[in-house]
């Protein structure tokens, strides 16, 4: 009798677990994500690799000095016309236009406007923000352009305000109270947006980009910027910003996105590897943001810095001035033989140095994004997200190289 309540028992217990796995929502998808900018004037939104994606991040969306949402580029947008892009009925011209016939051949693939950027794209933000009535002209001003203008455009909002209260260019007007404000925005948003998905039956992405630096004296973290524990359940998933970690206003020649710090970088170091795409996760984590709501960034860009010492392949160098800022498509195109690549299995990223030239190069290849995709599997992210699409090759190495691993997709 005893040995039957026990296998009754377990039974149950184990009816109950698969009744619970049955409820239970189902795990994240893992994304791959690709901004694509409006002023890229060679290329335009269906030229989009969409095969190797989940979503196109389209930028940007504008914020104007009355606080309302509008388009940043009309122009580019919604007028201007692509030979050999399908005609879809009721769209607009532009990359509008182009981005609905994309979606028409990638059913699957989900869009969203992102409002805001850099510099001046953020430089209304933080008045809009500041009241109740303020936020709430914002908010249904987006909607109203982005989600009921056209619909099936844009499946959701990714908020780029860069960044509340301090850490943006100078400039770029931010109050003390623009933290409390960014919460109070992104949970309207979440609220208008449900709504709006209650109404035709789906649900609509929210997600914001979010800086991954801090200073090394500890005077800059994004938990200044963001109430990350307010913020992150009313978010499908956060963009981290994890590039540009070496730029002009950089000590010495480093790398542009590396995984991992070396331990014979001499620049002075933010805590707790901040400085690096490990440490910047691992801040977001400690921060109370789950794993499955991190999307890394990966940069199809690199910086050229001139006079740079040969010394360790003009690593760690001090250098006269950062030249350029090319694209992946021009450094693998263009750069003289003179260069040498070198690699950090550290950093997972390589470099370039010319003795002839004295330049050194900070970029991502194929090895970094594959090095990028095996780090999101191994720390179960949600994905990953490039700035910027159209700067790849033709040939699309950086995407296949990053979605191959993370989508199994393949060209």
């Amino acid at each position: 009798m005893r040995r039957l309540i026990a296998v009754l028992a377990a039974a149950a217990v184990a009816a109950s677990a698969i009744a619970a796995a049955a409820q239970a929502p189902p795990a994240p998808e893992r994304v791959v994500a690709a901004y694509f900018a409006d002023y890229d004037a060679p290329y335009n939104a269906y030229d989009i690799p969409a095969s190797r994606l989940t979503d196109v991040i389209y930028a940007f969306g504008a914020v104007t000095r009355a606080g309302r949402c509008t388009l940043a580029d009309p122009y580019a947008d919604t007028r201007e016309a692509f030979p050999g892009v399908p005609a879809v009925a009721g769209a607009p011209a532009g990359d509008f236009g182009a981005l609905l016939a994309l979606k028409r051949r990638f059913p699957n693939l989900a869009t969203e406007i992102s409002i805001g950027g850099g510099g001046s794209g953020s430089s209304h933000f933080s008045a809009a923000a500041s009241t109740p009535a303020r936020r709430a002209r914002l908010v249904s001003s987006c909607i109203a352009l982005f989600l009921r203008r056209w619909p099936g455009l844009f499946d959701g909002v990714d908020i780029d305000w860069e960044f509340p209260v301090a850490g943006g260019d100078p400039g770029t007007p931010a109050r003390p109270a623009d933290r409390a404000d960014a919460t109070a925005l992104i949970a309207l948003f979440r609220r208008e947006l449900d709504t709006l998905g209650a109404s035709a039956h789906r649900h609509y992405l929210l997600t914001a980009a979010m800086p991954s630096f801090r200073t090394p004296d500890g005077s800059y973290t994004p938990s200044l910027s963001w109430d990350l524990p307010a913020v992150i359940g009313d978010l499908d998933w956060i963009n981290l910003m994890t590039y540009n970690m070496t730029d002009a206003s950089s000590p010495v020649t480093d790398f542009e996105s590396p995984l991992r710090r070396l331990a014979s970088d001499p620049s002075p170091a933010a805590p707790n590897g901040g400085d690096t795409i490990e440490g910047a996760v691992s801040f977001y984590e400690a921060a109370g943001v789950p794993a499955e709501k991190i999307v890394i960034g990966a940069p199809f860009y690199g910086h050229v810095f001139t006079h740079v010492p040969g010394r360790h392949g003009g690593l760690f160098q001090r250098f006269r001035r950062q030249r350029d800022t090319p694209t992946y498509d021009e450094i693998a195109s263009a750069h003289p033989s003179s260069f040498r690549r070198y690699w950090s299995p550290t950093a997972g990223e390589p470099w370039l140095y010319s003795h002839q030239l004295r330049q050194f190069v900070s970029y991502e290849d194929p090895a970094s994004m594959a090095a990028k995709a095996g780090y999101v599997i191994a720390a179960h992210l949600r994905g990953a997200m490039v700035w910027e699409i159209s700067q790849d090759d033709a040939a699309h190495s950086l995407i296949d190289a990053l979605s191959g691993p993370l989508l199994g997709t393949r060209p």
